[in-house]
């Protein structure tokens, strides 16, 4: 749905995405993931009830995890489109640690936590689990400009 083609509301479209009366949807847009990865489907809303979005420590689904094969040039860009990071990239711990996996929160411009992290290194449950390899990794996109120094 286009924003130019104006609000979409009513009965039906209360009943089949569970908000309240008087919610508008304003657009739709579908993103994406490189590397023909799954896509995101993204809501904007207009209405009577608007809830602080969720955090980490809430019931339900509170944050979005994506994988990035370079993840400061990641980061750099979602700041960049307007996100806040939380804290400097971190190893990642236990059973997905490896010298180079690591991750990072960011809080999007409308509220939300998105995660990003990257793991090119075996994880260590992979040398444990019962058909598992300790090669492989994430495909990475030949499309994207490589990391600026």
């Amino acid at each position: 749905m286009r924003r130019q083609d104006g609000p979409n509301g009513g009965p039906d479209v209360e009943r089949r995405l569970g908000v309240p009366a008087g919610t508008q949807q304003l657009a739709i847009r579908m993103l994406a993931l490189p590397g023909g990865g799954p896509g995101i489907e993204l809501f904007e809303f207009q209405g009577p009830r608007r809830e602080p979005p969720a955090l980490p420590c809430d019931f339900g689904w509170q944050h979005v995890a994506l994988y990035a094969d370079d993840l400061d040039a990641a980061v750099r860009d979602c700041v960049a489109a307007g996100a806040s990071l939380l804290a400097e990239a971190q190893p990642l711990p236990g059973p997905e640690a490896g010298e180079h996996n690591r991750f990072a929160y960011l809080r999007t411009p409308w509220g939300s936590t998105l995660q990003l992290l990257t793991y090119p290194d075996p994880q260590p449950w992979r040398h444990t689990a019962p058909g598992a390899t300790t090669t492989g990794t994430w495909p990475t996109d030949p499309a994207r400009p490589p990391a600026l120094s």
